[in-house]
């Protein structure tokens, strides 16, 4: 199964954005859907039971929210950005990492922007990527057909040697499937 990995910083517009934010997080925390109900009066998300079910971790820093959180229902992203511009976020930078592609996407409030360096973020930290060029890969796990097609395209891209077995010349691990933190 796929998962939709998520980074978030949140700016409320004001000090009722900051309290609705706040109490929002405490309800998908708690499973207290009935609360976050009442809190999403333009009904964003129709069924939070489903596509809440998971738990925040986060972050206040002065009066801006860090939000992590990753999820395996088919969420729709711009649902969750739209509710939360609706409860009185004011400004929303957000990285997605999608699982099934492995491919990130940003969002600037329920905006996707094309690519990171598309918008001058405020708070969203610049990507890390390795240079794995010519390095030689261990594939490991349950290969699916997604996970297949991209190491496929990593072979073709960066010219990488897929080796059977972790050794003394492996520079790389990468596992497929279902991989849990």
């Amino acid at each position: 199964m796929s998962s939709l990995d998520f980074k978030m910083f949140v700016e409320p517009k004001d000090s009722s954005g900051y309290e609705n934010i706040k109490n929002c997080i405490g309800f998908i925390n708690s499973k207290d859907y009935d609360s976050f109900r009442d809190l999403d009066k333009y009904e964003f998300i129709y069924d939070p039971e489903y596509y809440l079910d998971f738990d925040i971790n986060f972050k206040i820093k002065g009066n801006i929210f860090y939000l992590e959180f990753d999820t395996c229902t088919s969420f729709e992203q711009e649902e969750v950005l739209e509710f939360l511009l609706s409860i009185g976020a004011g400004r929303i930078e957000t990285e997605v990492f999608y699982s099934q592609v492995c491919e990130y996407g940003y969002y600037l409030n329920d905006e996707e922007c094309d690519g990171y360096y598309d918008v001058e973020w405020r708070w969203l930290p610049e990507p890390h990527y390795i240079d794995i060029t010519g390095m030689n890969v261990a594939v490991l796990g349950k290969i699916t057909d997604s996970c297949c097609k991209a190491v496929e395209n990593a072979e073709e891209y960066f010219n990488i040697v897929r080796v059977e077995h972790v050794n003394s010349d492996t520079n790389l691990v990468v596992t497929c499937g279902d991989v849990r933190k």
